[in-house]
């Protein structure tokens, strides 16, 4: 790699190190960020047979630790899924009077 381009390469990774990874905005929305994953992780230990497809590994598998599928579940999934995936086990529904 050319100087230069090497130069540039580190100033732009020290700019998002001291910008952005390890900002103050980025920091106070990291135990949020934390929470949101955690919890389903929790929730899917506790109740696995609510994973989509539990079912379907343990007949192809035998066996299929609650566990490692929690942590296989909640790894696959993107940010805006985990956000609605919390929001609908944990954030109450409105209740409708008849």
């Amino acid at each position: 790699m050319e100087e230069e381009v090497y130069q540039a390469l580190y100033k732009l990774r020290d700019f998002l190190y001291e910008n952005i990874y390890f900002s103050e905005v980025v920091s106070r929305e990291l135990e949020k960020a934390k929470g949101i994953v955690q919890a389903p992780f929790d929730h899917y230990t506790q109740r696995p047979y609510e994973i989509p497809n539990y079912k379907v590994y343990l007949e192809l598998w035998g066996e299929y630790d609650p566990v490692q599928a929690a942590v296989d579940y909640v790894a696959g999934m993107t940010d805006r899924f985990a956000v609605k995936k919390f929001s609908e086990i944990f954030v109450p529904k409105g209740w409708a009077i008849l």
